[in-house]
């Protein structure tokens, strides 16, 4: 949907930003550029962002932290996917009868039999026919040999080295971004006691679950970590690497919320998860090091968002369930994994864009469920959720923070879902079209113009596509996989 189709034209959006006929000038707010010697030399050429993303201190991110607020002991288990929570809220009998109806699948089933926009038949088998999935393997295959089994030393690179070829391989397998961070006392508080995997759907009235349902998390005084069936380890005794990696959902996708094609474009992150998990599972074995992950959304013992933001590769939202990148917005899917070959750490980003959503707020106004917060500053306090407290909640950020209660009530048990907040978000637009690039840039260094590009993108007609032209995907031409993945390229991958 990059064409403007209201009132507002191009022109009229340059000269309220006072831009008109500013020609290289304007474009150069848009264009790759370094403003000294020492920022062009301090970027590692493996890692460039937009000129306008700016780098804070390692350990910084956007989103103010408090540390002592978090001791490691978060309980996965009560997160807000599960029957159980639920229960807390609502009680047992009512979640119970809501799971027993099946009532967003038959809904869907019925849509589709009359044929509503956004569930056409096609619609429904290309859904329930799309591949991808993890391999929850937390140590790997280990289908390459080692250096030990090759006869050779294990390879012993610079971080800087290591961190190049990292950000290479991932980037060949699906990656759009990563970002690293060093695992240290203050992180490690990060991680959840608990673990939820494998137990979607079991959590009822029993409390606790079995270990052979939901794992525990443990922090191991060893060399190598392993996964049993009652836990998954990390070794103590070497120094840890955290991994946030960041790949790319369909934007059109998801501008098709709610419906069918949102299940689908929630699929599309699941693409990639394959070559992710068993490529650097494999790759790093045959180096000599060990590489961790599930390579599952929120089946890793931490927040994937979280080791997103805390390692550079993008920012908390207001929409606080997600985080965005300045290249694809909020139309990402974000998994986590650990590693013990030494990597630089890379700072958090400022790319104004968590900023932006004190201003916004427009994934809030869109909200069927009245689920995320229309604060006009994000806060350290937990609200209630129906006079309760939330337990679903990880404390020590300073976020607006969404109701997942209700939130997944009405995404869970509606036909199509949800992920209305996805495709409404400010962010989420074509990023060729100079004039997004152009907006970007001023988000990022002007802010005074938030309030104006806020208002004026509500004129431009974008967010979530009216039911008449939800079947219209059919007819776009998408790159591969369904979204742009050259806007994260450099020089788009060649020098030559």
């Amino acid at each position: 949907m990059s064409t403007f189709h209201s009132t507002v034209t191009r022109r009229e959006f340059m000269k309220g930003l006072g831009l008109a006929g500013a020609g290289v000038g304007a474009a150069s707010l848009t264009s790759p550029a370094f403003h000294d010697l020492d920022e062009l030399l301090s970027s590692p050429s493996y890692n460039k962002r937009p000129w306008w993303v700016k780098s804070r201190e390692i350990g910084n991110p956007t989103t103010d932290i408090d540390w002592s607020m978090m001791d490691g002991s978060f309980d996965q288990r009560l997160e807000a996917h599960h029957i159980h929570t639920h229960a807390l809220y609502i009680g047992f009998d009512e979640m119970e009868a809501l799971e027993s109806q099946n009532k967003r699948a038959n809904e869907e089933l019925a849509n589709m039999k009359a044929n509503v926009p956004g569930y056409s038949h096609p619609t429904y088998a290309l859904d329930k026919a799309s591949p991808g999935g993890p391999t929850k393997t937390w140590t790997g295959s280990k289908k390459v040999k080692s250096p030990e089994e090759l006869g050779v030393p294990r390879w012993q690179g610079s971080p800087e080295e290591n961190s190049k070829l990292l950000h290479a391989a991932t980037r060949l397998w699906g990656a759009s971004q990563i970002g690293i961070s060093t695992v240290d006392s203050n992180s490690k508080k990060m991680h959840f006691k608990y673990l939820k995997t494998g137990s979607e759907g079991l959590l009822g009235r029993e409390w606790p679950p079995p270990l052979t349902v939901s794992k525990e998390f443990k922090w191991v005084n060893e060399d190598v970590g392993y996964e049993n069936t009652t836990s998954i380890t990390l070794p103590g005794n070497k120094q840890m690497y955290l991994i946030g990696i960041v790949t790319p959902m369909s934007k059109e996708l998801w501008r098709r919320s709610p419906s069918i094609f949102k299940n689908i474009a929630n699929g599309t992150r699941g693409l990639r998860n394959g070559p992710l998990a068993q490529g650097p599972h494999a790759f790093l074995y045959g180096l000599g090091y060990h590489y961790y992950t599930h390579m599952s959304d929120g089946n890793d013992p931490i927040s994937s968002p979280a080791a997103c933001i805390m390692g550079g590769a993008a920012e908390m939202a207001r929409q606080d369930n997600f985080c965005f990148t300045p290249e694809d917005g909020s139309c990402v899917g974000t998994f986590a994994a650990w590693t013990d070959i030494p990597l630089a750490p890379e700072a958090p980003i400022d790319a104004g864009m968590f900023k932006f959503c004190a201003t916004c707020g427009k994934c809030a106004e869109f909200c069927p469920s009245n689920s995320i917060s229309r604060e006009k500053e994000p806060t350290w306090e937990i609200p209630l959720s129906r006079g309760k407290e939330r337990v679903y909640h990880f404390p020590g950020k300073k976020a607006y923070w969404c109701d997942g209660d209700t939130c997944h009530l009405y995404y869970a048990y509606n036909a199509g879902g949800c992920g209305i907040c996805y495709g409404t978000c400010s962010f989420n637009v074509d990023t060729s079209a100079m004039i997004h690039k152009l907006s970007k840039g001023m988000i990022s260094t002007v802010p005074l113009f938030n309030g104006f590009l806020f208002n004026i993108s509500k004129s431009f007609g974008y967010g979530v596509v009216p039911p008449e032209e939800m079947e219209s995907w059919w007819d776009l031409s998408l790159p591969s996989l369904g979204s742009d993945t050259s806007i994260e390229a450099w020089d788009i991958g060649y020098n030559k």
